[in-house]
């Protein structure tokens, strides 16, 4: 990804400042959707013991979607780190 250069008349300071911040965000969401996938994963082992297969298998959905955002987060993360 190409470097975001400063444009004339702009804060160097408040863009490195919104930068962190947002890098902060990222690895907060990310640690938080690892604990909920643990989570999940915990309740469709629960319904598939309970034989709940169909609620089991809309867990694994979400479970399979929460896995996508965290590779999602992973890569703008990434943008993030060379766009600056």
């Amino acid at each position: 990804m190409k470097q975001r250069e400063i444009k004339q008349g702009e804060n160097k300071d408040d863009l490195l400042l919104m930068v962190k911040r947002l890098s902060l965000w990222l690895s907060y969401w990310g640690s938080n959707n690892d604990e909920h996938i643990v989570q999940m994963e915990a309740w469709k082992e629960m319904l598939i013991e309970q034989e709940l297969v169909e609620l089991s298998a809309s867990i694994e959905q979400m479970i399979f979607h929460m896995k996508s955002t965290k590779l999602h987060l992973l890569l703008a993360e990434e943008n993030l780190n060379n766009s600056v």
